[in-house]
């Protein structure tokens, strides 16, 4: 029999492996899943496929825990990268470009500021519980971790948003105009002064001089 000692050490070694080519996996495929089934079920299913992918580490055998591993990493790494290529860039678009700072300092705060807890929280159970039994506690709470993402109004998303506070190109709003009417539309007219450079400003002082 494999020690438990070893087993953590082939999970924490072969996982990260595994997860890389998961990880690699979901890139490639992300857009291409969001396109298929929409921006919101994207983020959605992909929160449902990374939490069983703790399942087989909970499941794996002593004597023959890597292919275990190696699926749940996987698994993991596949829907992780799906998820935040798909959430990251929704959130990005949503917040306008002055806020993107404070908004990834809060996301930042509020999802790995748990991280701590959890290590905490696994270190006690495991001491208390065991190394095996904590596994499963961790590998079924996952399994809810997608519930509030399901339950707010992300699921009904279809395309990505156009990031905030960006124009559309007067290009293609003549383009829309013109399928639209069947003729291209004229330059909208400028209303109040024109905005000149600063160094072709007069100053108030000067503004009555000839």
């Amino acid at each position: 029999m494999v020690s438990k000692a070893l087993v953590v050490k082939m999970i924490a070694k072969d996982d990260t492996q595994d997860e890389v080519a998961g990880f690699l996996a979901g890139a490639l495929i992300a857009s291409r899943v969001a396109a298929r089934f929409g921006v919101g079920r994207t983020i959605v299913g992909a929160a449902m496929l990374s939490g069983p992918a703790f399942l087989p580490i909970a499941l794996a055998p002593a004597d023959l825990a890597l292919p275990f591993v190696a699926a749940g990493g996987f698994l993991g790494g596949m829907g992780g990268a799906i998820y935040n290529i798909n959430q990251v860039s929704f959130r990005q678009a949503i917040t306008p470009e002055r806020m993107q700072g404070r908004m990834n300092a809060t996301m930042r705060f509020i999802v790995w500021g748990t991280i701590p807890v959890g290590t905490i929280t696994g270190g006690f159970l495991g001491g208390l519980i065991g190394l095996h039994e904590t596994i499963w506690v961790g590998a079924i709470a996952t399994l809810f971790a997608f519930v509030p993402v399901f339950l707010g109004p992300v699921r009904s998303i279809v395309t990505m948003p156009q990031p905030a506070g960006q124009r559309m190109p007067y290009a293609h709003m003549r383009n829309a105009a013109k399928s639209t009417t069947g003729r291209a539309a004229t330059a909208p007219a400028t209303t109040g002064p024109a905005i000149l450079p600063r160094c072709c400003q007069r100053s108030p002082r000067n503004s009555g001089a000839a």
